[in-house]
């Protein structure tokens, strides 16, 4: 019979309590990390990951644990601790649709501060970057929205212009279109753009792109 991942928890943390020296106590913390961000227990997730990566200083994962620390930060509403997290996995991280994770991570952790001068900033560096990936729609949209909070409102009709030019049969470009036809009108333009509430993600989560599949 299967276990559950309480269960599949509670034996992991056995074998890091019982061999704390052994290196499989390294890999059970590691697995007890995945094992409660499964449950939404990411604050466990985070002390599991930090005993891993105390553990292991030099191993070539580090940057894969960072991440995964800095995405526990950001579900626990820590964003500005989860930036800083993020900035530490890019210092070592060689695989460029991770480093890709981590830089529209930081983004969004701006965005959910309400830095969308920093946000923006951060977003036009991620579209120089990665400018031929396919998960960039999401991020045109947000940024065209930050620029909206900002006032900013050229800008932001031509961060729409761009997504519609480039990924015109995309989600965002019919959240684009409605936007720009606001924008428009003097009446409309007024009126707050579509933002998500505090603490709620401005676009897709990073592993699952809207429109288009991670290569």
């Amino acid at each position: 019979m299967a276990q559950s991942p309480i269960e599949v928890l509670s034996a992991l943390e056995s074998v890091v309590s019982e061999y704390p020296y052994s290196r499989w106590a390294t890999e059970a913390a590691r697995r007890m990390a995945e094992y409660a961000m499964m449950i939404g227990d990411y604050e466990r997730a985070r002390e599991a990951l930090q005993t891993a990566m105390a553990r292991r200083p030099n191993s070539p994962d580090m940057p894969a644990m960072k991440m995964q620390s800095g995405d526990c930060l950001r579900e626990l509403g820590r964003h500005g601790e989860a930036i800083e997290v993020y900035r530490e996995a890019l210092n070592g991280e060689t695989d460029p649709r991770r480093a890709f994770q981590a830089e529209q991570s930081i983004a969004l952790c701006h965005v959910a501060l309400k830095q969308y001068y920093l946000a923006t900033e951060q977003m036009d560096g991620i579209l120089q970057r990665y400018a031929n990936r396919p998960e960039l729609p999401p991020i045109y949209l947000t940024q065209g929205l930050c620029f909206e909070e900002l006032n900013d409102f050229a800008k932001a009709e031509a961060r729409y212009g761009e997504l519609l030019a480039r990924f015109p049969q995309s989600l965002e470009a019919e959240l684009a279109r409605a936007r720009k036809a606001d924008l428009a009108s003097p009446l409309l333009k007024s009126a707050p753009p579509a933002l998500p509430p505090p603490g709620a993600p401005a676009f897709p989560a990073p592993w699952a792109p809207s429109g288009a599949a991670a290569p």
